[in-house]
């Protein structure tokens, strides 16, 4: 009973780590933190733009990856963030990709286009 239990167990373990919205998920969460790490690193004039480039790089290519797996996963702003760092890298197939998919995105999400991530309750206009 317990070998069959823990069998059970594992094939869940698995199929769920193996589910493409959670493998997105993770390579979302990856592509963030390097982008992140990399446009912080501006600020520092001792860091060379070729040392930053390594998160870019990384950035684009989680980015691609979680767009493989689940594009829906994606806001504005994700998008935003993954054609940059694919420019940064000079990856004009990865820009010309994530900004059609961006219009896209813009004429079934209005809302956001206007008000950004956080929804219409900010108006700041009034």
């Amino acid at each position: 009973m317990k070998k069959l239990t823990a069998l059970l167990l594992l094939t869940f373990v698995l199929i769920g780590c193996t589910n493409p919205h959670w493998l997105a998920k993770i390579y979302m969460l990856k592509a963030e933190n390097a982008f992140s790490k990399g446009y912080a690193l501006r600020i520092h004039t001792k860091i060379s733009s070729e040392a930053r480039l390594k998160y870019y790089r990384g950035a684009c290519a989680d980015f691609k990856k979680a767009f493989h797996y689940d594009p829906t996963i994606f806001t504005l702003y994700r998008l935003e963030s993954a054609a940059d760092s694919c420019l940064r890298i000079e990856d004009f197939e990865g820009v010309t990709a994530f900004r059609k998919f961006e219009e896209e995105y813009a004429r079934k999400h209005p809302k956001e286009v206007k008000y950004g991530d956080v929804g219409p309750w900010m108006n700041i206009e009034g």
